[in-house]
């Protein structure tokens, strides 16, 4: 189900990371401005199981005392519909996010938003030398800005159903106002990023 998109343990892309303060080890092309870049819309998510199989899944699972990755991101896809949460393509999120931090000669990274959120179960891979997350690295400590309230009215939602099965993280690089997007994820779960603001303004 997960493919590519799940985590890669064994990642040795830290040192392409550069970020906060080192000079990162990538070609900026020129014609990258902040402008032309057009941050993604959001879209209600799609279900991976329907209700009848989800529920035998859950059933089967808790019989058997344990919760697969697949049955987690079923039931995370399946609440975030009920509640009507949508969803960024993560993929255009990557893009608008490098294309940003690039146009300022930066790497984005992924910090946890709170700090149970930081998981030396596993790190983010990252993806053209962007967008990874490493708990031994201090750049990914826990997020240290402001975050609007109905994004934590969000977050809380999600949290008081999955508890501590999930983590949160923010996106961030070393610009003053670098319009972080929020995912929610787990050990071998894809990254579901489900909201973003503007700073300073942080609105939506």
């Amino acid at each position: 189900m997960f493919g590519r998109d799940t985590f890669d343990l064994l990642s040795e892309n830290k040192k392409r990371m550069n970020m906060f303060g080192r000079k990162p080890s990538i070609e900026v092309d020129p014609s990258l401005s902040i402008q032309r870049t057009t941050r993604p819309e959001a879209a209600p998510v799609k279900l991976l199981l329907d209700d009848n199989e989800l529920k035998a899944h859950i059933r089967t699972e808790e019989a058997l005392k344990f919760c697969s990755p697949a049955r987690l991101h079923a039931e995370l896809i399946d609440f975030l519909n009920r509640e009507n949460i949508k969803v960024f393509d993560k993929d255009k999120v990557h893009a608008y996010l490098k294309g940003k931090a690039e146009a300022e000669k930066k790497v984005y990274i992924w910090r946890s938003l709170r700090p149970q959120d930081k998981t030396t179960d596993y790190r983010l891979y990252t993806i053209e030398g962007h967008g990874g997350y490493d708990s031994r690295d201090w750049e990914s400590r826990p997020y240290d800005k402001p975050v609007p309230l109905r994004v934590l009215v969000t977050v809380e939602k999600i949290y008081k159903k999955f508890g501590d099965k999930i983590q949160f993280f923010v996106s961030d690089y070393e610009v003053p106002h670098p319009d972080p997007f929020i995912m929610v994820t787990a050990l071998d779960l894809p990254r579901i990023v489900f909201d973003v603001w503007d700073e300073p303004s942080f609105k939506g």
